[in-house]
């Protein structure tokens, strides 16, 4: 913005004088980065884009951009970043940022754990749970859901019971399946025993 006097000045004229204001305001130009999303996968989520107003800038002049936001593990943030240019002077606009967003939701872990049924041998029979996430959290738990322990449940008697397994990892939506554990009754087979004409669970007789 500058201030300009003017003189005009003329024989057999008065001198005439004004003055005035040229002032050039600043381009407006709108910078909006892109909004992007994804499930956690353990990789950084950039989203690169920037989009500029219809006409925002003059012709042969354009922005470059870089230091943009990232993000790993779950969560939200505004995909923040920067701008300059070597084909025109920043200061000759005036930038409007919009930010987009940034968002990592949960990923899932799949529990395994089938009903598992033994017949009784005298040994504690149960065998653990598994997940498909490496380093997630097993706990067992009664049938509601409580009295959680690390300890893989088994049994030794004749027995059933319902076992509540529970996942959990940090970037995972907590997971829950329940199944039955239970030990049947071992079944002996009748034993036939002849002592000379006289077969064991006969009445009684004299051979």
């Amino acid at each position: 913005e500058i201030s300009v006097s003017v003189k005009a000045e003329n024989a057999n004229y008065e001198t005439a004088t004004n003055s005035y204001t040229l002032k050039v305001t600043k381009r407006a130009v709108t910078l909006t980065s892109a909004t992007q999303s994804k499930t956690y996968d353990g990789t950084a989520l950039t989203a690169t884009t920037v989009t500029a107003n219809e006409g925002g800038y003059v012709s042969g002049e354009t922005f470059a951009y870089s230091n943009f936001a990232s993000l790993t593990d779950v969560g939200s943030v505004d995909n923040t970043f920067e701008y300059a240019s070597s084909t025109a002077d920043v200061n000759n606009y005036s930038v409007t940022v919009v930010n987009g967003k940034l968002t990592v939701s949960n990923a899932t872990i799949t529990i395994t754990a089938n009903d598992q049924f033994y017949t009784y041998n005298g040994a504690a029979q149960g065998v653990a749970a598994t997940t498909d996430v490496e380093g997630a959290t097993i706990s067992y738990c009664d049938a509601a859901g409580e009295n959680c322990s690390a300890t893989v449940p088994q049994l030794t008697n004749a027995d059933t019971v319902t076992v509540t397994v529970k996942a959990t990892k940090a970037n995972y939506t907590d997971a829950e399946k329940t199944y039955k554990l239970g030990v049947a009754k071992a079944t002996v087979n009748a034993v036939t025993v002849a002592i000379d004409g006289w077969t064991f669970g006969e009445s009684a007789k004299t051979p």
